[in-house]
């Protein structure tokens, strides 16, 4: 099994992935940013097509990532509230999308493909756009570890003691749409939603320690995905979708068998 390139590359990118989404997820749940994750994936489906008909098709995925997470940002205000904005912003953004879909040559299975991602189909410039938006998370959680989870649980104090609490939002939001963006072509858009939200449910439904919880999340998605990988391999299988059963069936095991956290 090891011994084909595909099946090397996408365990390279699974371990990527492990510790990208092991620590966006934690942030996910903790600071409620399902409902931007879900509306920057559905951004980066029509930026996928408009690529796909353009060229280009990650430069253009990122771009359109890019623009949900700062037009959230920008559209939100004391009478809209975050996730109402996020739903202005990308409910167009998919509709023109999916509209653009019908222009493109073999629509089903590219559309599938962007939708459920394809993780045996990652290739050498995958894995470096992942290494290099892995390492930016890495380098911006090391440095502002602190003040992530200050204005995290209060961000009221946290602007009294002069932390930069509104730049921090934005660049956590850009952090997260260029991470999706740049690896949506693995995952999948819809799989997206799920592996951003499910690790680190369950991972702080089994610990009160948050730099814990950012561990249980990144060897939930590594075992997931190794154990999907193989599954796939011999079953001829998609990866995400497995990765999301077994997340799924994880959080399930977590929520019943410790309700108490």
């Amino acid at each position: 099994m090891l011994s084909f390139d595909f099946v090397q590359r996408a365990l390279l990118e699974i371990m990527l992935l492990s510790v990208g989404l092991g620590l966006l997820t934690i942030l996910v749940n903790l600071r409620d940013l399902g409902v931007l994750g879900t509306g920057i994936g559905h951004a980066a489906f029509t930026g996928g097509v408009i690529g796909i008909l353009l060229g280009a098709p990650w430069l253009w995925t990122i771009l359109t990532g890019m623009l949900v997470a700062l037009l959230s940002q920008r559209i939100e205000g004391k009478r809209v509230s975050s996730a109402n904005s996020v739903i202005v912003a990308f409910t167009f953004i998919l509709a023109f999308g999916l509209i653009l879909s019908y222009f493109v040559p073999g629509q089903v299975s590219t559309v599938m493909g962007l939708l459920f991602g394809s993780m045996l189909g990652v290739d050498s410039f995958d894995i470096m756009l992942t290494s290099v938006a892995t390492l930016l998370l890495v380098v911006f959680f090391v440095r502002h570890y602190w003040e992530i989870l200050s204005t995290t649980f209060d961000e009221e104090y946290s602007s009294v003691v002069g932390m930069p609490v509104k730049m921090l939002k934005i660049v956590i939001s850009v952090l997260l749409a260029f991470y999706i963006t740049v690896t949506i072509r693995a995952v999948g858009t819809l799989m997206m939603e799920a592996l951003l939200v499910i690790p680190g449910a369950v991972a702080l439904q089994l610990t009160d320690s948050y730099h814990t919880s950012w561990k249980i999340s990144m060897v939930l998605i590594a075992v997931s995905g190794v154990a999907s990988l193989i599954l796939a391999f011999y079953w001829n299988l998609p990866v995400s979708p497995l990765m999301v059963v077994i997340l799924s069936l994880s959080f399930l095991v977590a929520r019943f068998v410790f309700p108490q956290k």
